[in-house]
């Protein structure tokens, strides 16, 4: 699971509310579940999108995406997040404490969270790849 942006054009009333620092401009958000596909041994897996959010702000942190849309895993899929997600019951990774160092089983499941985390990763960058989420949102939102 994770969250992407798509840009819209300039909002004519609040304007701060779709402002997202992060890219610079005025976006809309969407929490999206990727899942991987299992094939037959020797091919290639795909990923697909199993679920999207609907839209908020761009401003909105991800983890209030999360929790305020409930955006449901399908069942029998492992969840993981990015750092993003803290206060969720998704997998998060570990963090190095401040003047600390992460001990071994900690970086090994952040390695073993992360190979799993990079399908979200791929699939979104698909979508963005085929212009479903990269291009301009047209419509006009009146919030």
């Amino acid at each position: 699971m994770d969250a992407t942006e798509q840009p819209i054009r300039r909002p004519k009333t609040n304007q701060r509310a779709h402002y997202s620092g992060q890219k610079k401009r005025h976006t809309i958000k969407h929490q999206i579940v990727v899942v991987r596909k299992k094939k037959a041994p020797g091919q290639k897996q795909t990923v697909r999108i199993a679920a999207v959010s609907g839209a908020a702000n761009g401003k909105t942190h991800d983890k209030k995406v999360y929790d305020r849309f409930g955006t449901r895993v399908p069942p029998g899929v492992p969840k993981a997040g990015d750092s993003a997600a803290r206060g969720t019951d998704l997998a998060v990774p570990h963090t190095k404490p401040r003047g600390g160092r992460l001990t071994a089983p900690q970086k090994q499941h952040n390695r073993e969270l992360s190979r799993r985390r990079i399908a979200a990763e791929h699939g979104i960058g698909k979508m963005k790849i085929w212009r479903i989420t990269a291009d301009r949102y047209q419509k006009q939102f009146q919030t």
